[in-house]
């Protein structure tokens, strides 16, 4: 199946992961679109041009009634979260407290 991909344009994302994991376990893709905006891919992938692998919650619930999603078992995909601001910048006290809170 043709797969469409979302490629970030700086720094490591989902594309590298699924490049990196694919690649150890000697599977070959077949990359025909590479996209920097997950919007465009998710049209994409509902008007049937291909298939792209994706965190679930990236996924808009009024978009999965048009797509069909299946759960990686044994998922190699490891996603570490981080909260990220601006450096020297003002934080107002609600951001501050959100990132005690972390």
């Amino acid at each position: 199946m043709p797969l469409i991909l979302l490629r970030t344009v700086n720094g490591k994302g989902v594309y590298d992961q699924v490049l990196h994991v694919c690649e150890q376990v000697g599977l070959d893709l077949q990359v025909v679109c590479e996209c920097h905006d997950s919007a465009t891919l998710l049209s994409l992938v509902s008007q049937g041009f291909g298939a792209t692998i994706l965190p679930l919650t990236m996924i808009p619930l009024h978009m999965r009634a048009h797509i069909q999603t299946v759960t990686i078992e044994d998922n190699p995909f490891i996603m570490t979260p981080a909260v990220i601001w601006r450096t020297d910048s003002y934080l107002p006290k609600p951001a501050r407290q959100f990132l005690e809170f972390f």
